[in-house]
């Protein structure tokens, strides 16, 4: 009968064998079966021998999956939506996401995209572009003009989350060095806290789900990991704040695109700073600060 299928979630390796054996081979329209003997009974638990799946693909995409001591990262995998019958449901639980089965049909593949909602196709190319942006290696001289677009596409976005003056629209170009104090000091801080983190915690209120926890996730890891060993060569002294930096704007996009889906997202326009070679610090006192190599401290873009 119909109503005995559910539908359930697998996720695999890249090359759509499980992620624990590298043995169980998924493909759309097969089917995937453990014959008696194979499998533990119903009363063994949850972690038992047998078919691992989820319930939904937010659960899935947010499980974590090992492979022996390999751990598979929510880009580092494969999803496959699943048909199986009660008849072959070996344990579940009500609350819990994880079931176990014997026996399921393999309908489809996800498209990675599809799993992180209706602006997947952004937080995929989002977290691809990060490995290829030249951090704070600008190829040529900022444009004054495209710098000031960007900030203010910046600042427009925000008003949901910031009051008049919140964000200051005046911009100066610092250096690096500049820049890494204008960072730390207080007065940025300050700022921070106020219409960037609202913007942030109002993209993480709006979907606390698995698939925004793991984008936001995997954006800021691979950020961080890019803008440190870029800014190492480009600008030492200051790579250390400048990775954490890119790493936060970054998560925040992420987070925004899948928790907010509707609404303008505020931290694109910093992300195409970033692209630029720049370094967007944000508001200190009243001016936007940009640092920029090679730059002289002081310099204003109206």
């Amino acid at each position: 009968m119909a109503s005995d299928l559910i539908t359930v979630y697998k996720t695999t390796r890249l090359d759509g064998t499980d992620c624990r054996t590298g043995n169980v081979l998924y493909t759309p329209g097969s089917v995937v079966r453990l014959d008696a003997g194979h499998y533990a009974p119903t009363n063994a638990g949850q972690c038992a021998a047998g078919l691992h799946v989820m319930r939904t693909l937010d659960e899935c995409v947010g499980h974590c999956d090992f492979g022996g001591s390999e751990s598979f990262g929510p880009f580092d995998r494969a999803y496959f939506e699943c048909v199986a019958r009660r008849s072959n449901v070996l344990w579940e639980c009500d609350g819990e996401p994880k079931m176990r089965v014997r026996r399921m049909r393999v309908v489809r593949q996800v498209p990675l995209a599809e799993c992180f909602g209706p602006r997947g196709s952004e937080v995929v190319e989002l977290v691809n572009d990060l490995r290829t942006i030249a951090w704070l290696r600008p190829d040529a001289p900022h444009d004054p003009s495209l710098v000031a677009k960007l900030v203010k596409e910046h600042i427009a976005a925000l008003a949901p989350w910031a009051k008049a003056g919140d964000i200051p629209s005046e911009i100066e170009i610092m250096s690096l060095p500049a820049a890494r104090s204008a960072a730390e000091s207080a007065a940025w801080s300050a700022a921070e806290s106020v219409a960037w983190s609202a913007a942030w915690s109002a993209a993480r209120s709006a979907a606390r789900s698995a698939a925004r926890s793991a984008a936001e996730s995997v954006a800021e890891s691979e950020a961080w990991s890019a803008a440190r060993s870029a800014a190492w060569s480009a600008a030492w002294s200051a790579a250390w704040s400048a990775a954490w930096s890119a790493a936060r704007s970054a998560a925040r996009s992420a987070a925004h695109l899948v928790g907010l889906p509707d609404l303008a997202n505020p931290w694109a326009p910093l992300m195409s700073l970033w692209r630029l070679g720049a370094w967007p610090i944000g508001p200190v006192g009243d001016k936007f600060v940009i640092g920029w190599p090679e730059a002289s401290s002081g310099k204003r873009v109206a």
